[in-house]
């Protein structure tokens, strides 16, 4: 079932099983693996739509990160949007110090429609390239300098006394609400150098 905010037949917030029924919307966006995650259930963040039936535009809720997709010109879901910004999303991140947060969008459209929306807070355009890489069976093997190796994440490894664990631990809770949540359905490797790490790479 869906529910209404505010009886407002342009803001709908879907339940988990009409997921699936948006999914047309963000095809666009579907390299944001944050999108399969929200239709598979890993995820716990919001959805709305435009409408229950035949939505034309919805956006994706996930902590500090957002996907906007569909028609940038329906009134009544930018007017509703605009009021969820400001009356929801905006006023406690601004009381826990944010800055800034990541909303991607499609088609480019919305880079006309958000200015307005968003007023008069500032929408900074940043362009992010992602790349797929199709590796050999079998991989080639991996030859790093001296004194470096690759530890997968594990809680062996978090217990193992490697040192400058501080920055991993962040990013493993900056989108998982916990350590735990992220061993259960992210993964990531760290790069260690005289066993301390010196740089990270994990699953959004």
């Amino acid at each position: 079932m869906s529910k209404n905010i505010r009886a407002d037949r342009s803001w709908v917030e879907l339940s988990p099983e009409m997921y699936p029924m948006a999914r047309p919307i963000f095809q666009n966006l579907g390299h944001h693996l944050l999108i399969e995650a929200l239709m598979a259930g890993n995820i716990a963040g919001k959805l709305y739509v435009d409408r229950s039936e035949d939505a034309q535009a919805g956006l994706l809720v996930y902590h500090q990160r957002m996907c906007l997709a569909g028609d940038a010109a329906l009134p009544g879901f930018n007017a509703s949007l605009r009021r969820y910004f400001h009356e929801t999303y905006i006023p406690p991140r601004l009381e826990a110090g944010w800055e800034a947060f990541a909303l991607y969008c499609s088609p480019d459209d919305w880079l006309e429609a958000l200015p307005p929306i968003f007023a008069p807070y500032r929408v900074i355009r940043l362009s992010h390239q992602y790349y797929e890489l199709t590796y050999p069976d079998p991989a080639p093997a991996i030859h790093l300098p001296a004194g470096f190796e690759i530890q997968r994440i594990t809680p062996a490894f978090l217990s193992s006394g490697v040192e400058g664990l501080e920055d991993i631990y962040d990013e493993m809770c900056s989108e998982p609400s916990s350590v735990d949540e992220f061993m259960a359905k992210s993964f990531g490797f760290v790069l260690v150098h005289e066993n301390r790490a010196a740089g990270f790479c994990m699953s959004e």
